[in-house]
């Protein structure tokens, strides 16, 4: 009986490392444009097989990219800033699209029962987000006013969502 069950582990991690493999193939491929593109490069890469994480840096901004999980969260943030003021991708498309009928959403496919597939579709979702909002990105980044609008992004959020900022 223990021995069944070490040659299934050992199948499960054999299946595993397949799937990481190919996600992080995938990862690459969708974030090509980042690169070849938009001259960013790949900084602080970490991949312990539970979570993951990796940056891709510029020189106005830096896109993060951090997978807990079944999800992947997408932050972004200003190259020259020390104080190192992470937005979630999404929250910040909400602000920048606060008066628009078309505010992109994050979507993390918990319908998908294919671990692989669900990654790919979030993959593919946060890159051609990135890719389609690009422009107002780069403007917020680039804005003279980068400071008050921090401030002006966290005050939306919590008016956006009381709930989530309630102090005890």
């Amino acid at each position: 009986m223990v021995i069944n069950g070490l040659v299934i582990f050992q199948k499960w991690l054999k299946d595993n490392k397949q799937m990481e493999q190919n996600l992080l193939e995938y990862l690459y491929n969708c974030f090509t444009n980042l690169i070849e593109k938009h001259a960013f490069h790949i900084e602080n890469e970490l991949n312990d097989g539970q979570s993951f994480s990796i940056e891709y840096h510029s020189n106005i901004f830096i896109f993060k990219l951090e997978k807990y999980r079944r999800e992947f969260y997408a932050t972004v943030y200003k190259s020259d800033n020390n104080n190192n003021d992470e937005i979630a991708l999404f929250n910040l498309l909400k602000y920048l699209n606060r008066n628009s009928s078309n505010v992109p959403e994050s979507n993390y496919f918990k319908e998908e029962d294919d671990i692989e597939e669900c990654f790919k579709k979030q993959l593919c979702h946060i890159s051609t987000t990135l890719y389609e909002n690009y422009s107002a990105i780069i403007c917020f980044f680039e804005n003279t006013n980068y400071n008050s609008e921090i401030k002006n992004i966290n005050n939306f959020m919590i008016s956006k969502y009381p709930e989530l900022f309630k102090r005890l």
